[in-house]
């Protein structure tokens, strides 16, 4: 089955779920990762 879903978060919590993310500032694309790449200061979290 081909399924896309677009999701939207703040949440590295939530992102974790997903197999893609990608960063977004001010409307574009400014990091695309696969998830196992990704880390919480990726996706804007503080520490």
């Amino acid at each position: 089955m081909n399924l896309t879903i677009v999701m939207v978060t703040h949440d590295p919590n939530v992102a974790a779920y997903a197999d893609r993310r990608l960063k977004v500032l001010d409307g574009k694309i400014v990091e695309p990762e696969a998830a196992n790449g990704w880390t919480n200061q990726a996706v804007g979290a503080s520490a």
